[in-house]
């Protein structure tokens, strides 16, 4: 591209002798007769470099330099003065101006070439370095998903208007009812698609000066410029019409989509906290309401609907501890509980009345306000009798985090019912990778809330391992799965998943499992053990407990490998049927050269011990391609086959101890 240069003289001869000099190279040359004519030159087309006399009329050299640093546009112009002074006090005088190099008249053709292109090349240097801060600024400051403004974007703009006086402002928090099903049933690359489309359905119904904003995870922030609570309520309700008039477009097909909003407008003297909590709020309203509405925040001293006397399963107050000493700062998150008290550096204490709700709305104020790896050490102990209102240390002895403290109460309803009927098993079908075939299924289970709702996987999980009861759980599922293999028959083999315990009891644990096997009328050849080794310290122990299932004739498949805390070597020494690669290792493999490299090393590995491979997690056509390339044996994962109630019913009966055959095809596989 063509250098553009601004000659700045006064005098046309000088203005002749410079354009000569310089006429030999390739330039876009502009000429000004002054300091002002150079500066309405300026502001029209900023040049890459300006050579400018010192003493001019109207405006010096020197002033022109000033205004050009100071004023201009912020594309940077390299800028030369010409003088025939050469004392140091002007020449200091020059540069302290902005000026980036001075030559000292009369101006020498080879030498005025030489600095001209010695500062092209720095004005170029620094647009390229301007070019890349601007790019490392837009990814500090933008979601990359849906490429709207970030949290960090959000917090510096809300900063900003707050501090500003005389124009309303209102903000709508946005959140995507039920998206957790929408991943669940259709995995995560779906789910972000429909957060892009649901970014693209906002944006039609605002006008140009409203700026969206990702708030975390689905949930958005709106900020509305010039526009008090009714302005603001009318544009929640056009977004709620818009997202449900029609669906989402995604790969997979059309999904409704609907949307609960919180509004608040910013009030004299109001922190930003302040007002996001108070839309927070509003959301909270519009979510128990019914979801798919906009709710406009009220001034609260609490939530609505507390009570004077502790419900069955509520409390009379809580505590909520901050390990780090800033507890100050949950304060200002949670300023619209104006019951709350701080005690001390670390201790926040309610007296209000509440329900578990309001500590899971607490939970999700303070996920919008702190950090998540300081959310995960928030602690907090809810009181039962009023007395424990009273006991800050005991209480903060038996606190837990807030976190293990919502899933405890989310899933203990689905676990601790007498008969257990919300637990139901899912079977998840694996194909072979060489024709096609489904060779089996692995059992896993799944929970429904009383109310309908799914529970997810990984909730249950984290429920039981926190609860210490995760072997009984485990023996649990084992029971659950088999009573319902005795009812389905399903084809193939069968994956059941193990958690080894202690060496004392594995032998007991081997005699119950193989009298319901027997119970169940289906033969042992037929099982596949998969064993869970993340929770493991011992290899040794390890080995010695695997070896005995083995003897009892169970043909076992290693789970989370790739991933698993327990030296490979230690487990490849058992010699297992299989060897699954953990999804953590399989995501994005065929993009991903280190991924790649130990994807196929564990897959080498594996066949030279004669294990069979099975990849988990499979969701794009790409990573099944890759896996195919490298010789991975079987795969599982929500682009071949979801979790079902009903299993698959195109494999055949097989035996753990054979190779692996079947004729069945999968279409599309």
């Amino acid at each position: 591209m063509t250098a553009h240069i601004l000659l700045v003289d006064d005098d046309p001869v000088q203005r002749k002798i410079l354009r000569k000099c310089l006429s030999g190279d390739n330039y876009k040359i502009s000429e000004a007769v002054d300091g002002l004519s150079a500066w309405e030159l300026v502001k029209q087309q900023p040049p890459d470099l300006v050579i400018s006399d010192w003493n001019m009329p109207g405006m010096t050299g020197v002033e022109l330099c000033r205004a050009l640093r100071q004023f201009a546009p912020s594309r940077y112009s390299y800028v030369m003065l010409l003088t025939a002074r050469d004392d140091t006090t002007s020449l200091q005088e020059g540069l302290e101006t902005g000026a980036d190099e001075y030559l000292t008249k009369p101006i020498q053709g080879a030498d005025l070439r030489v600095r001209v292109k010695a500062g092209l090349r720095q004005f170029h240097d620094r647009c390229t370095l301007h070019a890349v801060n601007a790019q490392l600024a837009s990814l500090v400051t933008t979601d990359p998903l849906t490429g709207v403004g970030n949290r960090r974007a959000l917090d510096s703009r809300l900063q900003h208007l707050v501090a500003q006086a005389g124009m309303p402002l209102s903000i709508l928090v946005v959140d995507c009812d039920h998206f957790k099903r929408v991943n669940d049933n259709h995995g995560h690359l779906i789910g972000d698609e429909v957060l892009v489309g649901c970014v693209n359905r906002l944006y039609e119904s605002l006008r140009y000066q409203d700026q969206l904003f990702r708030y975390g995870g689905e949930e958005f922030v709106i900020v509305l410029y010039n526009s008090d609570l009714e302005k603001a309520g009318q544009v929640g309700e056009r977004l709620c019409v818009a997202m449900q008039a029609k669906p989402i477009e995604t790969t997979k097909g059309e999904l409704p989509l609907t949307i609960s909003i919180g509004i608040a407008m910013a009030m004299p003297d109001e922190k930003v906290a302040g007002l996001l909590a108070r839309a927070d709020d509003a959301l909270y309203l519009a979510k128990r309401g019914g979801r798919n509405q906009a709710v406009i925040a009220e001034h609260r001293s609490m939530l609505p609907g507390r009570m004077t006397e502790a419900p069955p399963n509520g409390f009379w107050g809580f505590y909520l501890f901050d390990p780090e000493g800033q507890i100050s700062e949950l304060a200002d998150a949670l300023q619209v509980y104006c019951a709350l008290k701080v005690i001390d550096e670390v201790t926040l204490r309610s007296n209000e009345v509440c329900e578990f709700q309001d500590i899971e709305e607490i939970y999700h104020l303070l996920a919008r306000h702190i950090r998540p790896e300081r959310l995960k050490h928030i602690r907090i102990r809810g009181a039962k009798s009023r007395r424990e209102l009273d006991s800050p240390v005991a209480s903060a002895l038996q606190s837990t985090s807030i976190e293990q403290f919502l899933f405890e109460h989310d899933v203990r309803q689905l676990l601790e019912a007498p008969d257990r009927p919300s637990l139901y098993p899912v079977f998840q079908p694996i194909f072979d990778l060489r024709d096609g075939s489904c060779m089996g299924h692995e059992a896993l289970l799944r929970g429904r809330a009383i109310d309908g709702s799914e529970v997810g996987a990984g909730r249950i999980f984290a429920y039981i391992e926190n609860s210490k009861k995760i072997h009984e759980f485990d023996e649990l599922a084992r029971v659950v799965h088999l009573d319902s293999i005795s009812q389905l028959q399903p084809k193939g083999l069968v994956f059941l998943n193990l958690i080894p315990t202690t060496l004392e009891k594995t032998d007991e644990h081997i005699s119950k499992l193989l009298n319901a096997i027997e119970l169940v009328g289906r033969p042992l050849d037929q099982y596949v053990l998969e064993v869970t080794t993340a929770h493991q310290q011992s290899v040794e122990q390890l080995q010695a407990i695997l070896r005995r299932y083995q003897k009892a004739g169970f043909v076992l498949a290693l789970d989370d490998l790739g991933a698993s805390s327990v030296p490979l070597s230690g487990l490849i020494d058992l010699k297992p049927g299989f060897a699954k690669i953990d999804r953590s290792l399989i995501d994005n493999v065929d993009t991903d050269p280190g991924r790649q490299l130990l994807v196929k090393t564990l897959t080498d590995l594996a066949h030279i011990q004669g294990i069979q491979v099975i990849a988990e997690g499979i969701e794009r056509q790409a990573e099944l391609e890759f896996c195919k390339t490298i010789g991975v044996d079987y795969a599982q994962g929500f682009l071949l086959g979801r979790p079902n109630e009903v299993p698959f019913a195109s494999s055949l009966p097989l035996k753990a101890s054979q190779t692996l055959q079947v004729s069945a095809k999968v279409h599309g596989v």
